[in-house]
């Protein structure tokens, strides 16, 4: 199995970017980028890249190797479409939320699931880009990049493009990792 993990390095997080550079495969990192340059590179690479999965993760998610390891290896033996790891807090104000709703979004009403409601692999309705594999039957029709269109909220356009086309979801709930919550400014002023 081919894989390329992407990550979206607006700024640089220690934490997240040291845990970055010990991950052992191949890498396309966006560093530095803004709104919506790394969504038109993803849409580039993406339409050339004959591997079987890209892997996205967010700027403040601290992936380590075991993290990665565990995708990997159940991509290996089930060939999910789309599969994501989980983080927790979603947001710092709700300590005990993963960044999974099992329904899809409806509107910006989000119905977070909480930690310890689920173990094992699930299917979801969204997921917030939690390491999330996309495997090539998927990455080669969706558009990461809509010229004219608003590009922001990557894992909110995935998730109901999928939904919209009977592409399952799956997250593995033993698949914690850590997000910072930390959001940079992603415009180009």
């Amino acid at each position: 199995m081919k894989y390329i993990l992407n990550y979206w390095n607006i700024q640089d997080i220690p934490k997240v970017s040291n845990n970055f550079n010990r991950l052992k495969c191949d890498k396309l990192e966006f560093k530095g980028l803004r709104y919506p340059e790394p969504h038109k590179r993803l849409e580039e690479f993406s339409n050339n890249y004959d591997g079987d999965y890209i892997i996205i993760f967010t700027n403040d998610l601290v992936v380590k190797k075991k993290n990665l390891e565990t995708l990997v290896e159940t991509l290996k033996i089930y060939n999910y479409p789309v599969l994501s790891g989980v983080c927790t807090p979603v947001r710092k104000h709700l300590p005990n939320t993963l960044n999974v709703c099992m329904e899809p979004l409806q509107g910006t009403d989000y119905k977070w699931v909480n930690k310890g409601d689920y173990t094992g692999i699930h299917e979801v309705g969204f997921a917030g880009m939690p390491l999330t594999a996309i495997h090539k039957s998927v990455f080669k029709h969706f558009k990461f990049y809509l010229k004219d269109r608003k590009n922001t909220a990557l894992d909110r356009r995935l998730c109901a493009w999928c939904v919209e086309k009977q592409i399952p979801i799956r997250v593995d709930f033993d698949n914690i990792m850590e997000h910072l919550d930390i959001h940079p400014d992603t415009s180009n002023n």
